[in-house]
């Protein structure tokens, strides 16, 4: 939430800006499912039911809501990726065709076209009062409908797919972002003149910007790729699931994802802290 402040602080005009605040605020909700799939595990784990009456309902009021915020991270982070490498190779259209109201725009066309893929899981299942004969007692619990299994393999397709889709991007734009730099680097060294010298100093805002980005990209791209192989997985094997064959193997797997999604969250601070002056 302190990123999130910093940059409003910083001011709302700039495109990057609203992105970054847009990725903070995504990565603060996303603490926030963390904390609450901490306390219903725990509270599976442990048998707390007196206190919190409540058994598998993190299925559906934090798993998929982290997978959500997850995959919302990743194309923040794939468009901050995409726009950084075209102010790069094309600056001048760059600063005409991307604008604060634009980049606006187009993340909460993200937000909402990711929400409307989750939203088969929560067709197909709701959370009501069931009686467990093993503990001897009533708890909130998650229940499916008989469409569960054709609505669940739409939104794990989905979510499998554009995570895949979305990974290979960053990866792809920022290998580009890093070769056009390269380049532009090595054609200032070639140059002595007053004017590039001059011109190197207004650019060197700009260049944190984009080794920020650079770093960011990075982070995610290590920290997302386990969970983006586990998607994959659960996708292509149906027992790969919770409520599956392979139910406790999926559990433990998908508990070093949050680990690494969780890493990932709180590494970004410090990022924004070391890269940019402005920040600190």
């Amino acid at each position: 939430m302190v990123s999130v402040l910093v940059f409003i602080k910083q001011g709302l005009h700039s495109s990057i800006n609203v992105s970054f605040v847009a990725l903070s605020l995504v990565d603060f909700i996303k603490c926030l499912f963390y904390i609450s799939m901490n306390v219903s595990v725990l509270n599976v784990v442990f048998h707390l039911f007196h206190v919190f009456p409540v058994f598998d309902t993190y299925y559906l009021t934090a798993a998929w809501p982290i997978a959500l915020t997850e995959r919302v991270s990743l194309f923040i982070t794939a468009y901050l990726t995409i726009e950084r490498y075209l102010s790069v190779a094309a600056p001048l259209h760059v600063k005409k065709l991307i604008t604060y109201k634009k980049t606006t725009a187009v993340l909460i066309v993200i937000v909402i076209s990711n929400v409307l893929t989750v939203i088969p899981i929560y067709i197909s299942s709701s959370l009501v009062w069931r009686f467990w004969p093993q503990f001897n007692a009533t708890l909130y619990s998650v229940y499916f409908k008989s469409n569960r299994e054709e609505l669940e393999d739409i939104s794990f397709a989905f979510h499998a797919l554009l995570e895949l889709f979305i990974l290979c991007l960053i990866i792809l734009f920022n290998f580009l972002l890093i070769l056009q730099l390269k380049r532009q680097s090595n054609w200032r060294l070639s140059k002595s003149s007053s004017i590039v010298l001059k011109k190197n100093i207004f650019v060197k805002k700009d260049a944190k910007a984009k080794k920020m980005v650079i770093t960011l990209a990075a982070l995610t791209t290590v920290c997302h790729l386990p969970a983006v192989t586990a998607s994959m997985t659960t996708d292509f094997v149906k027992e790969f699931r919770i409520y599956g064959a392979y139910g406790p193997l999926v559990n433990v797997i998908f508990s070093f994802t949050f680990l690494f999604g969780s890493i990932s969250s709180a590494s970004k601070i410090v990022i924004f802290y070391t890269t940019s002056s402005t920040f600190r």
